[in-house]
């Protein structure tokens, strides 16, 4: 196992926020429901722009921290183009995830192409609220994830 994935999998033990696109939590009442809007929503992405969205994301966290992309093997500092071709991919081939290491704000960005969010291992303060605007400017909602439930 590489050394960025035994960071990952650290990582993936502490915990995290989300960058998601609704607003809180769905209820469990709910989640029937939930499942068509989001069964829509990931199979019309392009059209709500949600790679553009999610790959803005990632990309203006790499204009200001250095990255590591865990997508197909591992990548120091990831070219922009390789980032959005990342985001893009997985959700058009509705497979694969994307690790976005920060290694020296110890935290993990971690996008799955079956999920309507981002989530943020172990951020700091300083770089929660960062990625808090960053979300809003993308039209996404930061909030805490909240373990076992629905997304």
């Amino acid at each position: 196992m590489s050394h960025w994935m035994d960071q990952v999998e650290r990582l993936l033990q502490k915990p995290a926020c989300l960058i998601d696109l609704f607003p809180r939590q769905v209820p469990r009442e709910g989640c029937s429901r939930f499942s068509k809007v989001e069964y829509h929503y990931l199979s019309q992405f392009a059209a709500y722009g949600l790679d553009r969205r999610y790959a803005g994301v990632l990309l203006k966290v790499s204009a200001q921290y250095p990255t590591v992309l865990g997508w197909g093997g591992w990548t120091e500092n990831p070219a922009p183009d390789q980032l959005a071709e990342a985001v893009h991919t997985v959700m058009e081939n509705h497979s694969g995830w994307i690790h976005l290491l920060l290694p020296e704000e110890d935290a993990l960005l971690f996008f799955e192409w079956d999920c309507l969010q981002m989530v943020v291992y172990n951020p700091g303060e300083e770089l929660g609220r960062f990625l808090e605007e960053i979300a809003r400017s993308e039209g996404f909602f930061w909030r805490a994830a909240e373990e076992g439930a629905p997304s």
